[in-house]
């Protein structure tokens, strides 16, 4: 069963736009699957602050005309499922892959934290927006509401709704 992750922007973004590969919280998990992307709704000053600076950095490292950097950019989305990934793996920080620059600027790599790596990313080409939830959780709509081909499986129901679940 797919399960969901809610993350504040620009984090979402970056995850969405294949400039992170890492998510990294203070819990590990034992899940491993797809895992549906999620921005949040809230959007703050120090997450605006955040995204700039973060647009410098990619500019720098991809160029200024890149289309991933244009689109990260620009307002994000919120309250809406951006993306949808693998979760191949979870690691304690001490023991994650060596990381990127960019990566690491990109998440809090801090002694205790897990970094969950993340494959075969895909960017909906139409955030499907939904309520999100903390922790993990199970979405209640199918893939093909995502505007995806249905080669995924999700745990169907009511359009929009979810269950939220502790972090297994």
């Amino acid at each position: 069963m797919i399960k969901a992750i809610t993350l504040t922007q620009p984090w979402a973004s970056a995850i969405a736009l294949g400039f992170k590969q890492y998510e990294t919280r203070n819990w590990p998990t034992d899940y491993r699957g797809q895992l549906l992307i999620h921005a949040s709704k809230r959007w703050t000053k120090e997450e605006v602050r955040f995204q700039a600076e973060a647009v410098h950095h990619l500019r720098c490292e991809f160029g200024c005309d890149d289309p991933r950097v244009l689109a990260f950019e620009a307002n994000p989305v919120l309250g809406a499922v951006v993306a949808v990934a693998e979760l191949i793996a979870c690691y304690p920080i001490q023991t994650a892959p060596r990381l990127s620059r960019m990566e690491q600027f990109l998440g809090d790599f801090t002694p205790g934290r897990f970094a969950w790596q993340l494959a075969r990313v895909t960017r909906l080409a139409t955030p499907y927006p939904c309520r999100g939830y903390q922790s993990l959780w199970w979405p209640d709509f199918t893939i093909e509401d995502l505007g995806l081909d249905g080669s995924a499986t999700l745990t169907t129901g009511g359009k929009g709704a979810a269950r939220a679940s502790k972090h297994p």
